[in-house]
């Protein structure tokens, strides 16, 4: 169980790094990182290449899509799971058994509810298997990456399409 328990905080926290990781990825394949005013390599994240391209004409969808990456109550869950694994504690998590035929499957993780002190008090998180916070989540968020790398896409085409016409009109001039 000591095992299974292990590998439980790791899906939790990798699917917590995809948009930070997500976010450093778009950021170095736009070249955002080359240009006057590039951030610092540890400012990187979700929220700062986000509020940059949501600055850069033509790269606001990208930022937006970036933001939604982070929206959602089930990411919000298992952030704030993730966090508490590697700041404070780690939350335990049970293996349980259905006898009843009620759950689809016989077996499956639960995570207890658990309580996370905010600035305005104690915000509660409800207990919840882990199949049902993460599957649905896989979902979206892979979703998200598939767009947000056809948007990349686009924009590479639409520089690359930009700097041939600049090339051709230097050739021209010459």
């Amino acid at each position: 169980m000591i095992k299974a328990g292990a590998h439980v905080v790791a899906c939790i926290q990798a699917m917590h790094a995809i948009p930070d990781i997500l976010a450093s990825g778009v950021y170095l394949a736009l070249g955002l990182n080359r240009t006057l005013g590039a951030l610092p390599d540890r400012k990187v994240n979700v929220a700062t290449v986000s509020n940059r391209l949501a600055s850069e004409p033509g790269l606001e969808n990208l930022g937006i899509l970036l933001k939604e990456v982070c929206k959602e109550d089930a990411y919000e869950h298992l952030s704030v799971l993730s966090n508490l694994s590697k700041h404070r504690t780690v939350i335990r998590h049970s293996l349980s058994q259905d006898m009843t035929g009620k759950r689809e499957k016989l077996h499956e993780f639960q995570i207890p509810s658990f309580e996370k002190p905010t600035g305005g008090g104690v915000k509660h998180y409800p207990s919840i298997s882990l199949a049902e916070l993460l599957s649905p989540e896989f979902v979206r968020v892979g979703g998200l990456v598939v767009q947000i790398g056809h948007g990349i896409n686009a924009e590479l085409e639409r520089t690359l399409v930009l700097d041939r016409a600049e090339s051709r009109r230097r050739e021209g001039s010459s």
